[in-house]
């Protein structure tokens, strides 16, 4: 498997398998419970076996890509112009990321799962989760601009205030993205899916050259009622609201 290092910073690292192709899927590592390394990046096998290259994204610690070296690694990331169709993926942290650099890298079809639009304090004063990462996010780079070309799907668990609030915010920046509720899912909203080994479908919707928001629907909703993860969620939900299942 030929790869190289697109880009190899101290805190930012682009990874491409295969980039001989013609066609291009893009990875995003997401926040982690434990930061300050990079992984050792897998290419997608199932993306391979299509004919793609694999771009694999990667911030060393939970700074939503946003620091001293993200103006070079864009300029890295506008380098790979050579791709025809270019398609990409990217949970919580690494969905603010897939919308931050859908423009650079020219994405086509995106699906983002539970990211967010920001976490500047000052604006979403609301949302505590990730303020001990806040304190060296600077808005003006951080900040996405509205991209009218990138198609796909962006997916929140609504039992989930914050994520919808994000969803609702990224929708408004991306119009031409569809807003996939998936009840239950939790954070990322993807987790009955993933708890119920049906992600390949999800993946599907990518490598098919269009993302079917009623078909993604359809995936959560043949994995809810079987999975335990679904009722723990709602029964969480149901107990902050005074509620029983």
């Amino acid at each position: 498997m030929q790869s190289q290092l697109v880009f190899d910073g101290q805190f930012l690292r682009a990874t491409l398998f295969e980039g001989a192709r013609d066609k291009l899927f893009v990875t995003f590592r997401q926040r982690l419970g434990q930061d300050g390394s990079f992984d050792d990046p897998k290419p997608s096998r199932r993306f391979i076996d299509e004919g793609y290259a694999h771009l694999h994204l990667q911030s060393r610690i939970n700074d939503w890509y946003i620091n001293d070296e993200t103006a070079a690694f864009e300029t890295a990331l506008a380098g790979l112009s050579r791709y025809g169709r270019r398609a990409g993926i990217g949970f919580s942290m690494g969905g603010y990321a897939s919308v931050r650099f859908a423009s650079v890298l020219k994405l086509n079809h995106l699906i983002v799962v539970s990211g967010q639009y920001t976490i500047d304090p000052n604006l979403v004063p609301q949302d505590r989760r990730y303020r001990r990462h806040a304190g060296g996010f600077d808005p003006v780079m951080g900040w996405i601009e509205e991209n009218n070309a990138v198609q796909g799907a962006i997916v929140y668990d609504p039992l989930l205030p914050l994520d919808k609030l994000h969803a609702k915010q990224l929708q408004a920046l991306c119009p031409k993205m569809r807003l996939v509720p998936m009840w239950g899912g939790g954070h990322p909203a993807t987790g009955v899916i993933g708890s119920r080994k049906r992600f390949p479908r999800v993946q599907r919707q990518l490598l098919s050259g269009k993302v079917n928001e009623e078909a993604l629907r359809r995936i959560h909703r043949e994995c809810r009622m079987k999975s335990p993860l679904y009722w723990a969620h709602f029964s969480v939900a149901a107990e902050g609201a005074g509620r029983s299942v």
